[in-house]
């Protein structure tokens, strides 16, 4: 099976992958395809966007894959000349709207809001899908990374969700 999961700025790689390709599925429809744009992190601690974003693609890969939709990450900053680019694209930005971490003498309780807006080729900005989740916790069993990588995989799988949803739906 071929995988449709390319890196923006991989160029040689994707080159390669088209060659070893077999004549009968080049010549296929190209696919659907999402851009993911980086994640502005906001005041989170950096581990806590990374997963997140990773959790959002790799959710959304597996969702699109059934639905015959490439997802491809973009790695790179952007310039005004990319926003053009983009304007005729299907993209994904989002960021982490809000972190808060209280920590008691032997608690933790971290509250985490993820905020994702799908555009579409038109230039429509679909309505942001906001989740918040939050853990509590004490600090002997579970460090708080742990604690936190946790949130950002389940408001990274739910919120991949939804989007897939507002893609079905338009």
């Amino acid at each position: 099976m071929l995988k449709r999961f390319f890196i923006v700025g991989m160029i040689p790689t994707v080159a390669l992958l088209f060659f070893l390709v077999p004549h009968s599925m080049a010549q296929t429809e190209p696919a659907e395809t999402l851009y993911m744009l980086p994640f502005n992190p906001g005041e989170a601690p950096e581990t806590a966007t990374a997963v997140l974003f990773d959790v959002l693609v790799e959710r959304l890969y597996l969702l699109g894959e059934q639905r015959g939709m490439q997802v491809t990450i973009v790695k790179q900053e952007l310039t005004d000349e990319d926003a053009a680019w983009f304007a005729g694209k299907q993209y994904l930005i989002g960021q982490i709207a809000s972190y808060q971490e209280e920590k008691g003498c032997c608690y933790t309780e971290i509250k985490l809001t993820g905020q994702a807006q799908l555009h579409l080729p038109e230039g429509v900005k679909l309505p942001i899908v906001e989740l918040s989740d939050e853990s509590f916790f004490n600090h002997d069993p579970t460090p708080s990374q742990d604690a936190l990588a946790k949130i950002c995989r389940r408001l990274g799988e739910k919120m991949a969700a939804q989007i897939m949803a507002q893609i079905e739906s338009n």
